[in-house]
């Protein structure tokens, strides 16, 4: 009986302590697309997987001239199972030849995945075309 009170415990105690994998992306989403309105892209490369990194520094190189000012989450979904998860997200921004502000989605494709021995949350799509 003692036994399977302390396994008991251990459980409890194990569940309790382990990270909402939703609360952990959460965390992640919201500060990636911070460090977008930053306009600091190169600052987000550390959200994006290792095996999407060269089509993203190309979208952000394509994007070197737009400015995000505001971004707002229109749809988001997390499969807890699959650990992946998909935001689409409206941004606006402007280019900064022109003072003409414009709006466009961007879905976001994540999948919490194992990198350099850790388990995190990483952003396999590159950024939109900003024109």
């Amino acid at each position: 009986m003692r036994n399977l009170f302390a396994v008991l415990i251990a459980v409890f105690v194990f569940v309790a302590c382990s990270p909402n994998i939703r609360d952990d992306f959460d965390s992640v989403f919201n500060k990636y697309n911070d460090a977008l309105v930053s306009s600091d892209l190169r600052s987000t490369f550390i959200f994006v997987s290792d095996k999407a990194k060269d089509e993203y520094m190309k979208s952000c190189e394509a994007s070197k001239n737009a400015r995000i000012f505001e971004y707002r989450i229109t749809k988001k979904s997390v499969d807890e199972l699959k650990r992946t998860a998909r935001v689409d997200v409206a941004i606006d921004y402007y280019m900064l030849n022109s003072n003409r502000v414009k709006t466009l989605r961007y879905a976001q494709e994540w999948a919490h995945v194992e990198e350099n021995k850790e388990k995190e949350w990483k952003l396999l799509t590159p950024l939109p075309e900003f024109k």
